[in-house]
């Protein structure tokens, strides 16, 4: 009897001891690149999956910093480990931004390096001088 509580108790441990420990997955952020009026590029590396399937990855972003999927906008760009590309568009001009790349499995959601950028300034027409006038010398007269 002693032999088969023992062989119980041996088969237990190995099954509780030999399964493996899942985690969220390991994302890395790109730096943002190619920035414009209304759009910029980036993306991120899942460098591992935490012994789950990564479901979905992208980046998420908005004018506060540490965006989530949940709360702020986000770029859906496949599954699966590896380097994605990310095209932020629809963006105001002039305005600072907070992007970090998003990696999810059955764990939970992991988040990669938060970076800030700041769109450029949308130049209206006739403002070339910043002084209203043609001659750069800040009244509209012709002297």
């Amino acid at each position: 009897m002693k032999k088969h509580i023992l062989f119980l108790v041996f088969v237990a441990c190995i099954m509780f001891a030999c399964k493996p420990v899942i985690e969220k997955p390991n994302v890395v952020s790109f730096p943002i690149a190619e920035i414009t009026e209304t759009s910029a590029k980036t993306g991120g590396n899942v460098v591992s999956d935490g012994g789950a399937e990564v479901t979905s990855r992208g980046v998420c972003w908005g004018i506060n910093q540490n965006p989530t999927i949940e709360e702020d906008n986000k770029t859906v760009d496949g599954a699966g480990i590896g380097e994605f590309v990310s095209n932020l568009n629809e963006l105001a001009d002039s305005t600072t931004y907070y992007v970090r790349a998003y990696a999810v499995n059955s764990v939970g959601v992991s988040y990669g390096e938060e970076f800030s950028f700041v769109t450029l300034k949308i130049e209206e027409e006739g403002d070339d001088d910043n002084n209203g006038d043609d001659d750069n010398n800040g009244d509209d007269d012709n002297n």
